[in-house]
């Protein structure tokens, strides 16, 4: 099955809060796997990457909030051409 030569694009977030003692990193288990899982999606039609990072953290993860301006680029592990940009928030 050939892919072309199209690059899957995908945003993700990583929910963090602080807290008087430092930071809290929230850790998510996908329902499905068991497997730890950053909230992540292909980026939505009409959404900026940081939008579509916000809305998998709310449908994945059931967290909402603030977006961090700057993004990370991921190593994703896919046979599939792909970029992710993740967002701390």
């Amino acid at each position: 099955m050939s892919h072309g030569t199209a690059t899957l694009r995908q945003s993700g977030v990583i929910p963090y809060r602080r807290t008087e003692p430092g930071l809290d990193v929230l850790l998510i288990v996908s329902r499905n796997s068991g497997n730890w899982i950053v909230p992540k999606g292909h980026l939505e039609p009409g959404l900026s990457p940081r939008e579509s990072a916000r809305n998998e953290a709310i449908e994945e993860a059931g967290v909402d909030g603030n977006i961090g301006p700057r993004s990370i680029r991921g190593s994703p592990m896919s046979a599939i051409p792909c970029t992710e940009l993740f967002f701390a928030g």
